[in-house]
This record gives structure tokens, sequence and C-alpha cells, in this order.
């Protein structure tokens, strides 16, 4: 995964002192950080939450680091994930409730009353967000960076610190897991 150019030249700015750098990379990710942490949490008030942790955390770190060599992009992620299990982990019982609320998929795709996989299968909201639940951290984790926040499966190894056929297996196994929970739960 590279950053793109702008995103090296907004860290420069910030490294040198510009806080401007730094206020365009919040601009640039946060919708992408937002969707990320919903996709997990399914709760507005926690994502909003994890995203302004994620970024205070970004800040800091980024502050007191010299060098350019980090690459910004899976940086951001990798910190988005860790914010959003720890979160998931603390107030497990408040997501439960937040279960089936469809603003997951509405925010995805349009519709608060179905979720398309692939051409030709539809779940509805409440049965896709209580699958996606059954399925491991790692599972989850490619499932929410692949199909919610648009990441190719270079940036989900990247971020996952794990090579790319390695993710693709999972992510088979992830899509085969839900789609098995989604059918039986159907029938």
């Amino acid at each position: 995964m590279e950053d793109s150019p702008r995103d090296r030249e907004l860290l420069r700015i910030f490294l040198k002192g510009g806080e401007t750098g730094f206020d365009e990379l919040v601009l640039k990710y946060r919708n992408r950080v937002y969707n990320t942490l919903f996709s997990l949490l399914r709760s507005r008030d926690l994502a909003w939450e994890g995203a302004q942790d994620v970024f205070l955390k970004v800040y800091r770190e980024l502050k007191d680091r010299e060098d350019e060599s980090i690459l910004v992009k899976a940086w951001v992620f990798r910190i988005t994930l860790d914010e959003g299990f720890d979160l998931l982990k603390r107030v497990s019982k408040q997501v439960k409730v937040a279960f089936g609320t469809g603003e997951m998929l509405e925010a995805v795709n349009g519709s608060k009353e179905l979720i398309f996989w692939d051409e030709g299968e539809e779940w509805d909201r409440d049965q896709f967000s209580q699958a996606l639940g059954k399925l491991s951290k790692l599972q989850k984790a490619i499932v929410v960076l692949r199909h919610f926040s648009g990441l190719s499966f270079g940036e989900v190894a990247e971020v996952l610190a794990r090579d790319e056929e390695s993710v693709k297996a999972n992510h088979y196994d992830a899509v085969s897991r839900l789609r098995e929970i989604l059918k039986n739960e159907s029938t």
C-alpha cells in the first residue's frame, strides 16, 4: 500500500510544524475511519468517539516523529482497527443492543432494509449484522476493511501486517462462513 503523493506532502508539512498538514489528513480520512469504526461498533456515537480518539493518537504519535518513513494510510487504518476492537471490548453490552439498527447498511448501500453481497444474494440488515458478529476478529476486520472501507486486498494485508494471500484466504473463509450463517438463518 503506497501513500498518495499528497499524503506524503501533508506528512512533510506536519512534521515541519505545519498544522494544516494534519488538518487535511483528518479531512481526507475522517469518513473512512468513521465508516470502519461504525461497521465494527454499529453505533454512531461510539464511531465518532472512536474516530476522535484515532486522530488524537495519530496526532500525538506524529508530533513525536522526525522521519517521514511512515505509510500514513496503512498506519491510520491500523490505529482505527485497534481502537475499534478496544471499544468493542469495553462496551460489548451496548454494542449488542445496537445490532440491527440498519445505520451501517444505510451508510454502505443507501438502504436500511437489504444488503447485497454478490449478484443474486440479498440479506436483511438484522441477519447480516448478526452474522458479521459471529465471525472471528480477523475475519470481521478483513470483511469490514475490504467491503465497508473499500480497501484492496493488498491494502488490507498492509493494515493487518499479513501477506496478501493469507488475507484472500481468510476473506474467502469469512464470506463462505457469512453465506453459511445467512442461509441457515433464512431457512
